[in-house]
């Protein structure tokens, strides 16, 4: 992973077998806490999708393989317990131009991932809801 600071901002470009949530958890670390909105756009050949059952109180996940461009990549860096914390969503598409798209576990860079940071004041900081049963946003 190459990392471009611009401003108070970043351009991360990952690289050919990069797992797209370990470098931005990596990334996360590096830099320290902060509240940051991330976008971005690649190529993946393997990747984790999911879908949140409140039902079942957990996600849905679906591995897929194959040749697959990036077309949407958004998400945020929070902080939970003062540890960095990332949640992404992605949206794929292939050969036939067919999509799919949702929570983002894993993703593996086939040719290349470009993801923009934009950091903004302040924190905020995840707390586990228990009706719900995900981490939720709150103030910091």
């Amino acid at each position: 992973m190459f990392v471009y600071p611009r401003g108070k901002d970043y351009v991360l470009r990952l690289v050919r077998g990069e797992d797209v949530i370990e470098c931005l958890n990596k990334f996360a670390s590096d830099h320290g806490p902060m509240l940051a909105s991330v976008t971005g756009l690649g190529a993946v050949d393997q990747c984790r999708l999911g879908l949140y059952s409140l039902k079942d109180k957990k996600y849905l996940e679906q591995s897929l393989e194959g040749e697959f461009e990036i077309l949407s990549l958004v998400g945020n860096i929070s902080t939970k317990d003062g540890q960095p914390y990332v949640h992404t969503h992605m949206v794929i598409g292939d050969s036939n131009l067919d999509t799919k798209g949702g929570h983002l576990g894993y993703a593996r860079i086939s040719v290349t991932g470009e993801i923009f940071v934009k950091v903004y004041e302040g924190r905020l900081e995840r707390e586990q809801d228990p009706e719900i049963g995900i981490n939720m946003l709150v103030d910091a």
